[in-house]
């Protein structure tokens, strides 16, 4: 009987040790500070907190008047074929004016210096086609840069969550690389657990996890996650190993609630 009691004492005092159950904290999945490459001055935002938004959505605009300006100048130029039209007509005058000094010549009615001058147009005219094509092109590459530029005057969201924190304001002057939105992703949540270094040995990544939020003073249902990764080194000060663990969020729990991680299905715990 003695026995008995003080295995009990010791189960009271570590639940972790007696059933493989883990107090740790969420944390959300990503948690990302977003800023823009370049400075400029805030135009727009685009989304509040507590926003969700998709990939690519626009958060933030930087106002970009003279990006602006040099695309609408690049774009006429890669969309205007007035100089390819007016160098193949020339071309086409040219090749009229060879053939006709050609007849001329076999008539001897004309030089031969007039046919090898005719021929030469010609060929200047042909190159004067090719130059207009080549200056279309890089328009058009021109246009390519400038709309890539412009591109970084606006933030997007690099994929799905929620806005957190919109750090800046419309109006205000901003510097490369200062963070300006906070978005997160909190489905599914992840938790980082110390588990004893010798119970990680029959883990693995894949194997499954139960995790129980905290509500207050009453514990929610147990949900079902994975092991996602076994940290290669382990905490010699506390004997033990980090296993991060990620599980489904549909009720939309805020990252940062406590819970208790378990590695064996609870409810078959119970059944015993």
């Amino acid at each position: 009987m003695r026995h008995l009691l003080l295995s009990i004492c010791i189960c009271c005092l570590s639940v972790s040790n007696c059933f493989g159950q883990i107090e740790a904290v969420t944390k959300a999945r990503h948690d990302l500070r977003l800023g823009f490459t370049v400075p400029g001055k805030v135009l727009k935002r685009a989304v509040h907190p507590g926003d969700v938004v998709k990939q690519g959505d626009v958060l933030i605009e930087l106002e970009d008047k003279e990006g602006l300006a040099q695309i609408e100048i690049w774009k006429f130029r890669a969309q205007s074929n007035v100089e390819i039209d007016q160098a193949k007509a020339s071309l086409e005058l040219a090749e009229i004016e060879e053939s006709r000094t050609r007849e001329l010549v076999a008539k001897q009615a004309a030089v031969p210096f007039e046919l090898k001058k005719a021929e030469l147009t010609t060929a200047v005219q042909k190159l004067a086609v090719e130059k207009a094509v080549r200056e279309q092109d890089e328009a058009k590459r021109q246009l390519q840069i400038y709309e890539a530029r412009h591109a970084n005057y606006t933030l997007r969201a690099p994929m799905d969550g929620v806005v957190e924190q919109i750090l800046v304001d419309v109006g205000e002057v901003v510097e490369n690389l200062q963070p300006m939105v906070e978005l997160v992703v909190t489905d599914p949540l992840r938790v980082d657990v110390p588990v004893p270094l010798e119970e990680t040995m029959k883990l693995k990544v894949g194997d499954d996890a139960w995790v129980q939020m905290r509500l207050g003073q009453v514990m929610a249902t147990p949900v079902k996650g994975k092991i996602i990764h076994l940290a290669n080194v382990a905490d010699s000060a506390s004997n033990t190993r980090l296993v991060r663990v990620e599980f489904a969020n549909a009720s939309n729990h805020p990252a940062g609630g406590q819970v208790i991680v378990s590695f064996t299905d609870p409810q078959s715990l119970a059944s015993n």
